[in-house]
């Protein structure tokens, strides 16, 4: 992976159920007011703001030594990927977690908000598409998902080639404590706790078929982790 260049922007690519919310917290105690947000608004149906640099962001930088982080979901598939907020970057850090895990969680995360799950400003509960998990699991194992919100387009023939140009960590949300550690090492911070918050209830099972069909349709997501599991010691 690339080395850090904290005369640039860094951006933190937030897939959705990979420690994201944990993440948020650590990076605010990190760089402070040269912390930015890139986030959907559900509530209002609007999209992120881009970020463009003030005085008062170059003052800070010189104070403190440290750039812009900017960090959140760049979704492609949502018309708010990275390369058309941010053509110019050139350095990101992400977290990724089991694909299989995150699709889990990303329903059980969805059950738990019931009518208060906004989407384009409406109530829309995930039962009323989604019965159970099964239905979930089995509507999305076509759809692909991590590299809707990395650089790309990637490949399984490209993929190892972007991670290693343009990443300068990636961590497991399985070991995050330990990724949390490397990835204040590259950014030049002191390590603090990751704290484990917003954890959904599992109160259902999948069925041994769907499981199976998940994981043979996702081999660009399986190879993009297991590239971080290979990895995120480094």
């Amino acid at each position: 992976m690339r080395p850090y260049d904290p005369a640039r922007i860094v951006i933190g690519l937030h897939i959705p159920k990979c420690a994201g919310s944990s993440m948020k917290r650590i990076l605010r105690e990190w760089f402070g007011h040269q912390m930015h947000w890139h986030y959907f608004d559900e509530l209002n149906n609007r999209g992120p703001t881009r970020y463009r640099a003030t005085p008062l962001h170059r003052a800070l930088r010189h104070l403190t030594g440290y750039n812009t982080c900017i960090y959140g979901h760049f979704n492609r598939a949502r018309g708010f990927g990275v390369e058309s907020y941010y053509p110019e970057a050139t350095q990101y850090f992400t977290v990724v977690r089991d694909p299989l895990n995150t699709t889990l969680s990303r329903y059980f995360a969805a059950k738990s908000l019931g009518e208060r799950r906004m989407r384009a400003g409406t109530p829309t509960p995930i039962s009323a598409q989604y019965p159970s998990l099964n239905d979930f699991v089995a509507d999305q194992i076509d759809q692909p998902y991590f590299a809707n919100y990395l650089p790309g387009p990637m490949t399984l023939e490209n993929y190892t080639e972007i991670l290693a140009r343009h990443f300068v960590y990636i961590g497991i949300a399985e070991d995050l404590q330990t990724s949390v550690d490397h990835l204040a090492a590259r950014l030049g911070f002191a390590s603090i706790m990751a704290p484990h918050i917003n954890q959904s209830i599992h109160d259902e099972q999948l069925s041994p078929e769907i499981k199976e069909a998940f994981v043979t349709a996702r081999p660009l997501e399986y190879a993009i982790y297991k590239y971080a599991v290979e990895h995120y010691r480094e």
